[in-house]
């Protein structure tokens, strides 16, 4: 990602209405030094946990908010995820302005939660309420030693499990142990404690690499320190 520094550094506003913030650019050793602005800051969603994540990640966000004001209105495919579990692609244009992602989206073993609590949940097609994509990492057992006849049958309990909850089968990598799918809103999507007696589950892994760019420690980082 490109940005001209000196449009930023050029800009200039009161201490007492800004932060300094040194931010990192897809990874490159060079970084950026800017003020955030209040907008900037009022734009951004929120995520404390360490394992979570977005794409793009809140850094990203937070710089092209500061270059194209109104940009985390209409985020495009914005992503999800958790660490070693999976993630979600909501499809299309996202508002993702002041999400509170730790309380909306929530992913437990085989299974992702978004708005658990009916009484906050928007109307289909608002908020995170809305068509998606979802990954969620299988750790079943011995997928590597699978026969084809085992792993068509694993497949068909998947896609029966995932008509069942009325979203739409898409793939089931045993490789990777990625079960994906699509949903048209959302409630509670996955395996429950009954399927795994039919696809018996490892517990998940600790030892996952982090996707690139994802939030990770920065996640923390932006939110305390950013903006205290």
């Amino acid at each position: 990602m490109e940005v001209d520094v000196g449009i930023i550094n050029s800009i200039s506003v009161p201490q007492s209405q800004s932060k300094r913030r040194r931010i990192s650019m897809d990874g490159a050793d060079a970084a950026l030094s800017y003020q955030v602005l209040p907008e900037v800051e009022n734009s951004l969603p929120t995520v404390r946990s360490s394992d979570y994540y977005t794409k793009p990640c809140l850094s990203e966000l937070a710089i092209r908010e500061f270059m194209n004001p109104g940009y985390c209105s209409r985020v495009q495919d914005f992503v999800v995820g958790r660490v070693g579990y999976g993630h979600v692609k909501f499809i299309g244009e996202t508002d993702v302005r002041c999400l509170d992602l730790d309380s909306i989206v929530k992913f437990n073993r085989c299974e992702v939660v978004v708005y658990e609590d009916d009484n906050s949940k928007p109307l289909v097609g608002e908020g995170l309420n809305k068509p998606a994509e979802v990954t969620l990492l299988l750790k079943a057992k011995s997928l590597n030693n699978l026969t084809e006849d085992h792993l068509r049958e694993i497949v068909g309990k998947l896609k029966c499990k995932t008509e069942s909850q009325g979203a739409e089968f898409l793939s089931f990598d045993p490789i990777q142990g990625e079960w994906k799918f699509l949903v048209q809103h959302f409630s509670r999507f996955g395996l429950g404690e009954e399927d795994e007696e039919d696809i018996p589950m490892d517990d998940v892994s600790e030892e996952v690499q982090e996707p690139a760019g994802m939030n990770g420690s920065e996640a923390s980082d932006v939110d305390e320190k950013l903006f205290q």
